[in-house]
């Protein structure tokens, strides 16, 4: 028909994550880590920066 269009999608068998779910997965992992006692404490600000950069 003239003049209609329709919307139509289709759904990805395999999405990829997006940003937004992997930061989230990181955090709640991180929290279950912190919950079962898996931390790392650093003496200072120093120490954690050395730790941040070899990552």
């Amino acid at each position: 028909m003239a003049g209609t269009s329709e919307n139509v999608a289709i759904q990805d068998e395999n999405p990829e994550p997006s940003q937004e779910d992997s930061f989230a997965k990181g955090i709640i992992k991180g929290l279950q880590d912190f919950k079962e006692g898996r931390i790392t404490r650093f003496k200072d600000a120093d120490e954690l920066a050395d730790h941040l950069r070899n990552l």
